[in-house]
């Protein structure tokens, strides 16, 4: 029997052991790998938190944004609504004066004392 020199690559203890070998390496790698991959998940599982923090605080300005201005738009529409009322009130008041001058003015043509 020769002995095989260690350039050949098989381990000092016979070819069983290279297997042992090859399988530690390979669940070695999937460790890592799911070392890895539970870092990545956390820090994703972070940014979605954050985002759905983000899309809540959203949510809230857009129901402020809305409410004042729906709010806005009661109090514009209240104060042309007030507005136009009382400038009709103003405009019928002027020409109820107008007429009454005009009445008058043709009661004094017409009598003549």
């Amino acid at each position: 029997m020769t002995a095989r020199k260690k350039s050949e690559g098989t381990p000092p203890d016979g070819p069983s052991s290279s297997v042992s070998l090859i399988g530690a390496d390979a669940a070695r790698i999937v460790l890592t790998d799911i070392a890895e991959l539970k870092t990545e998940v956390r820090a994703l599982t972070k940014s979605v938190e954050s985002l759905s923090e983000q899309v809540g605080k959203l949510n809230t300005k857009a129901i402020q944004i809305d409410t004042a201005l729906k709010v806005g738009g009661t109090l514009i529409v209240l104060f042309f609504g007030l507005f136009w009322w009382m400038f009709g009130k103003h405009v019928d008041a002027a020409v109820q004066n107008a007429l009454r001058e005009v009445v008058l003015q043709q009661d004094q043509k017409s009598d003549p004392s």
